[in-house]
């Protein structure tokens, strides 16, 4: 065996093991919850379901099988581990096309096989793997100049999250201006087709052109409708600090670390503009585009219009920022690279043990799913008082009926819209109409007005307790209701 075939075999073995490891340790949390049920849903309530969210269909449509395996959560989450390894191979390929020196695609490769980072997206039953591996996959496709193919993985790299807009147009760019530079009598007057060494910048428009202009109606759709009614509620005012933190959380540890949050910020701080510099001074323009005009982009509209910097929007990003970090690192002096690894090592150990607590103690980060914690050992109806609940139950109990509870206090922000409840087939519910003994599940979170607060305390009144937690994002509280 070659050395060169030796060591791709192992990195790739290594992040199979790392993808693999404890995969459906751990309950789905709230995301992963409406992934599940959306998935599920016979294509026409499914395509419904998306139309009053902010997420495209596209995920939910490719990973339906998956959600349909016997074997869950480990089964939705599969999906994601394939286009993470699939994005790996892809990330090969592309820093040949590049002409990097081995060491540099194989510390860039390393790096994205083992980063906690890759790790977690590469097992949340969510978009963000299949986002990057159809970026990656564009990017490789501008470099062989298959415009046809561009123009089919732009157009599914957006209706997959709508973040991707900027990279598609960040890769438009980058294919566009070499094309102009090649030679080509562009402006004879009859057409020939362009031959292989000439310039072909008419396609590269009408591939990405075409492929923005088909993803117009759903853009309009997020803008004009989606956005409004869900209004970001959970996204955090743009300041330095929470910037710098959402960052952090996704260039190098996961979310809501904590105390290991430090090392990471550190690490930021200082990564960040050495590789920008490196970038700038060594003409890798497209690098730099990719790892940071899209975080900057989004930055921007955050302070001039309203929350809109989702870290995990970025997480295509990072394979720019691996090769820019493996670049730097094999042209560094042995000092530059001692410090490096010393910021380094210790962010990594940090993710890592985060990662390896949320598999041993059986919750992901962020998790709010509670529903196999409570100890709910009657097969009654569960009635909701909130939608969010209402998802995590239905996909982690669906052997017993799930209510929700007719509002009578003002929608909350980021509650679920009307078209998306009733795709979901949720029912709601007159309390006059809810069986007598039922369970009851009662959330507020930090953003809920005081009028939900007061309604939850009132319907579980005197009710027993069967689960009851206070925890960073709120209260919440599992009831039985006995029959009277």
């Amino acid at each position: 065996m070659k050395r060169e075939t030796f060591w791709l075999c192992l990195i790739f073995e290594v992040a199979i093991i790392l993808r693999l490891f404890w995969l459906g340790s751990t309950a789905f949390w709230y995301d992963e919850s409406f992934s599940y049920l959306v998935a599920r849903l016979p294509i026409d309530r499914l395509i419904g379901a998306t139309l009053g969210d902010v997420h495209p269909p596209l995920y939910y449509i490719l990973a339906s099988p998956f959600a349909r395996l016997p074997w869950q959560p480990a089964g939705l989450r599969l999906f994601s581990v394939l286009c993470s390894l699939a994005g790996l191979w892809v990330l090969w390929l592309i820093t040949g096309r590049l002409k990097l020196s081995t060491l540099t695609r194989y510390i860039a490769l390393g790096v994205m096989a083992i980063w906690p980072t890759q790790l977690y997206y590469a097992q949340e039953g969510r978009m963000y793997a299949l986002m990057q591996l159809l970026i990656l996959a564009l990017w490789l496709a501008v470099l062989d100049r298959r415009w046809v193919l561009c123009g089919v993985l732009a157009l599914a790299a957006m209706y997959t999250h709508n973040y991707a807009a900027f990279y598609v147009g960040i890769l438009a760019l980058a294919a566009l201006g070499p094309e102009m530079l090649r030679g080509r009598d562009f402006y004879s007057h009859k057409f020939t087709w362009p031959k292989p060494h000439e310039g072909s910048p008419e396609f590269v428009l009408i591939a990405f052109g075409a492929a923005y202009l088909l993803f117009a109606p759903w853009a309009l759709s997020v803008f004009i409708v989606q956005i409004p009614a869900i209004q970001n509620y959970w996204l955090d005012l743009m300041t330095p600090g929470t910037a710098l933190l959402n960052t952090a959380n996704l260039l190098v540890t996961m979310q809501g670390s904590g105390i290991t949050d430090p090392p990471g910020v550190i690490l930021m701080a200082v990564a960040v503009p050495v590789l920008a510099w490196h970038a700038l001074n060594n003409k890798k323009f497209t690098l730099f585009m990719l790892a940071f005009i899209p975080m900057l982009t989004l930055a921007a509209i955050s302070l001039i219009w309203k929350p809109v910097y989702l870290n995990r929007g970025f997480f295509p990003s990072l394979p720019a920022v691996y090769i820019l970090l493996a670049d730097w690192f094999v042209r560094a002096s042995r000092p530059r690279r001692w410090f490096a690894l010393g910021l380094v090592v210790p962010a990594l150990l940090s993710s890592y043990l985060v990662w390896m607590s949320s598999q041993v103690n059986g919750v992901r980060t962020m998790s709010v799913n509670y529903a196999k914690g409570a100890s709910v050992l009657r097969n009654l109806p569960v009635v909701h008082l909130d939608d969010s609940s209402w998802v995590i139950w239905s996909a982690a109990r669906p052997d017993l009926p799930q209510y929700l509870l007719l509002n009578t206090c003002p929608e909350e922000a980021g509650s679920l819209t009307e078209r998306t409840r009733r795709a979901l087939g949720m029912t709601i519910t007159d309390p006059a109409a809810i069986p007598p003994a039922h369970y009851t599940v009662a959330v507020a979170n930090i953003f809920s007005p005081q009028c939900v607060v007061d309604r939850n305390a009132a319907y579980t009144a005197g009710d027993q307790p069967v689960y009851e937690a206070d925890l960073l994002f709120g209260y919440l509280g599992v009831y039985e209701h006995a029959a009277h």
